[in-house]
């Protein structure tokens, strides 16, 4: 967490030509709050979970749609199947399409109804009504 509070990092020129104020200021915020989040998600249930649910593990079926509306997938790559916290797989998938450029980050319709499901008593940090400005 000292890298991130100190300037070091921000100044070497890999980092430097990436990192705006807005960046920096948000990942410091997040590690200020990285024992409060990792104690809420201890605290999630355990849930059977894919363990890489990243895009290249569910392949689409391109031919379309079948019968009923929905689309054909699979999903591969079991080798880290296990226990994780509640939304584990969830948070992979979106982040591996926000990354491929298939889904827009901030924006994502997919995220909204997720996070808006999300209780104060359940997962406090997620609620948008639970965050003090």
């Amino acid at each position: 967490m000292s890298g991130i509070r100190g300037e070091d990092l921000w100044r070497v020129p890999a980092v430097a030509q990436s990192a705006d104020r807005r960046l920096i200021a948000g990942l410091r915020s997040l590690a200020d709050r990285s024992y409060e989040l990792a104690d809420e998600m201890l605290a999630l249930p355990v849930l059977p979970a894919h363990g890489a649910a990243r895009p290249q593990n569910l392949p689409v079926e391109s031919t379309g749609h079948v019968r009923g509306g929905s689309t054909n997938f699979a999903l591969i790559g079991w080798g880290l199947f296990g226990g994780a916290c509640a939304g584990f797989d969830l948070g992979q998938l979106l982040a591996g399409w926000v990354n491929q450029g298939t889904m827009a980050g901030a924006s994502s319709t997919a995220w909204s109804p997720y996070a808006s499901r999300c209780t104060a008593k359940a997962w406090p940090s997620l609620a948008p009504t639970s965050r003090k400005r």
